[in-house]
This record gives structure tokens, C-alpha cells and sequence, in this order.
């Protein structure tokens, strides 16, 4: 998979015309990584998760510049993490009453 670290490298990323979907891993925090494919480029949060990565698309970067990306991405890592599932409140004595 290739790297990118600098906003040089990035400018490349997004002048260059993809014409299959590349896959670029940002070299200081390999969670981030630019999804590049005929028409646009996504900016992808990438998690392990067991045995196999989920991803999660954060926006797109083709009208955005080096730092705004990287600013998104660090702005969705501070998003809270919302629970999947509530917690009944009832207790067993209530339940059996």
C-alpha cells in the first residue's frame, strides 16, 4: 500500500488521475487513508477489529487541502463514541415483583 506524509506527497495524490482504485496510508497514523478511485477521493477512518478492519468514510478530499484533511480526521477521532446498546435499568427484584 503506498504512503503519503507530507503535503507534497499529497498534492501528487490528488493531481494524479486514478483510473483503478488505489488504496494511500498516511505514515503517521495508519488509520487515515485516502481512497482514490475514477472520480473521487475519500478520506476513510480504518479500525481493526478482530480479524479484519472496518472502515468508515470521513468525507472527500478533493477540494480540500493537506491540513484540512488531516484536521478532519483528527476531528472524528475526538468524536464521542455513541453505545450500540442501552442498559435495561430494571433490576432483578424488579423484574420478579
Amino acid at each position: 500500500m503506498p504512503k503519503f506524509s507530507t503535503q507534497n506527497d499529497f498534492k501528487k495524490i490528488i493531481s494524479k488521475t486514478h483510473t483503478a482504485k488505489t488504496v494511500y496510508t498516511y505514515k503517521k497514523d495508519a488509520q487515515l487513508t485516502l481512497e482514490c478511485n475514477k472520480s473521487t477521493i475519500s478520506v476513510v477512518f480504518r479500525k481493526r477489529v478482530n480479524n479484519s478492519y472496518q472502515k468508515t468514510t470521513i468525507g472527500h478530499a478533493n477540494s480540500r487541502t493537506f491540513e484540512e484533511v488531516i484536521q478532519m480526521f483528527y476531528d472524528h477521532l475526538q468524536k464521542p463514541v455513541k453505545p450500540t446498546a442501552q442498559l435495561s435499568s430494571i433490576s432483578l427484584k424488579d423484574y420478579f415483583s
